[in-house]
């Protein structure tokens, strides 16, 4: 009897608490790390990208997407992330709306406290709002993938907070979440958990119901948030035809899917013929996927300044999580290793690979939770020999998990940098493990 006593179960209760836990410490960290920079520079939350995607909401709800309303000096505080064209009176921004549709309930908290329509929408406490965005989709995110993945693969307590620790902390997700929220991964990611879980607990049985609905808004919003990202669609989509191929054979599937598509994407549609005067437009420009024919695999696995497994080292499990996965059968895991190979080759394509400044490869951010899916597998396949490997694998998992997060937090940005090499990532790593030595 008094065994049970401390014997730990996940239930609504703890899985709440654990929720409101990490939520609170999130907020707390976002908001001490990120008041130490200034609003106007290269350190703020609303820099460069960031506001290219937020200012949908005030271009929408402040400035009704006039540019006369708007000061001639905002788009340069805030690095350009947007630009007014003075001669058709228009603001113009070449990202995709889905990251504002996100930030909009935090962005109406803001407006409110502030006083709707009185600011710029650019002011310390929208940028606040921002940032709790950034770890409230992180956490619900995590909280998505770890129930998806329990119900797929029913193992023990302690694997859930290994396996959610190691996607956040041991690879650049909490990056994203705390220290550049304003940008689409975190919401992507969040995006394809919430897929991931309809999946799981929905559609693969024979009474989807409104998971069903859910599952198609995750998938819209996936892709009108980073187009790019209909690889991981893509991916969901197969995934479940091989589990569950019936679901394919009805209309109401389609149509579903059809609608729901058409509705997500109508609002963009109807920007880009508010602010082009056409339906559809490639607002990039010049920027496009010009390296598809000489992809650089080793740069963007391995480069110091940007490599996914240099600034991910959850990823050394991914190779013993497909095997358990191959298996076990439970999940498919040559769809999971042919979207996450597609996906790198999109950012190898890409006309700049390193993505400008970014801690690690930040498109393969959003595709976590796959990664999610093959060290869940490792950690919970049985036998006496996967038992062994667990030994073996889960103190450097952690270890290098919490070296990781250290390097994020200390991480001064590229802006900051004239030399980034092999040296220089040495020493943040020893400077993470040691602390500040004398070089």
């Amino acid at each position: 009897m008094l065994a049970k006593l401390f014997v730990f179960h996940w239930n609504k209760w703890t899985v709440s608490i654990a929720m409101v836990l990490a939520m609170a410490w999130g907020i707390n960290s976002s908001w001490d790390y990120n008041t130490r920079g200034r609003m106007d520079s290269w350190q703020s939350v609303m820099w460069a990208d960031a506001p290219g995607y937020y200012g949908y909401l005030p271009g929408l709800f402040r400035y009704h997407f006039r540019a006369a309303e708007v000061d001639p000096a905002l788009p340069a505080k805030v690095g350009h992330g947007f630009s007014l064209d003075t001669t058709s009176d228009r603001i113009v921004t070449k990202y995709f709306y889905g990251t504002a549709v996100l930030e909009l309930p935090f962005y109406a908290l803001a407006e409110w406290y502030s006083g709707w329509g009185t600011t710029d929408g650019f002011t310390f406490t929208h940028l606040r709002a921002v940032e709790v965005a950034g770890i409230f989709y992180w956490i619900l995110g995590l909280l998505f993938l770890g129930l998806a993945l329990h119900r797929l693969m029913p193992a023990a307590a302690w694997v859930a907070p290994v396996v959610l620790g190691a996607v956040s902390f041991g690879t650049n997700v909490f990056y994203y979440a705390q220290r550049q929220p304003g940008y689409s991964h975190i919401y992507s990611f969040f995006l394809i958990c919430f897929a991931i879980w309809c999946l799981v607990t929905g559609l693969r049985s024979a009474k989807p119901r409104w998971r069903l609905y859910g599952f198609h808004l995750a998938c819209a919003l996936i892709i009108w948030t980073r187009p790019v990202n209909a690889i991981a669609v893509g991916g969901l989509y197969v995934w479940l035809f091989s589990v569950c191929p019936q679901t394919f054979r009805t209309f109401r599937f389609w149509a579903v899917a059809a609608i729901t598509f058409l509705v997500v994407a109508a609002p963009q549609f109807l920007y880009w013929q508010f602010v082009h005067g056409q339906w559809i437009v490639y607002a990039y420009g010049n920027e496009g996927f010009s390296n598809w024919s000489h992809p650089d695999f080793m740069s963007e696995l391995f480069s110091p300044e940007f490599g996914l497994v240099a600034h991910a080292p959850a990823m050394a499990l991914l190779p013993l999580g497909l095997w358990t996965l191959v298996k076990s059968t439970k999940y498919p895991g040559y769809i999971l290793l042919g979207v996450l190979v597609l996906a790198l080759y999109s950012c190898a394509a890409w006309h700049a690979p390193g993505f400008g400044s970014s801690y690690g490869l930040r498109p393969m951010a959003e595709y976590m939770p796959f990664l999610a899916v093959a060290i869940w597998s490792f950690l919970s396949y049985p036998g006496q020999k996967a038992l062994y490997w667990r030994c073996a694998v889960l103190p450097l998992l952690v270890l290098f998990s919490f070296i990781n997060y250290r390097i994020m937090m200390q991480f001064s940005g590229c802006h900051a940098r004239e030399i980034w090499n092999w040296s220089e990532y040495v020493n943040d790593f020893t400077d993470a493990f040691f602390g500040h030595l004398d070089r």
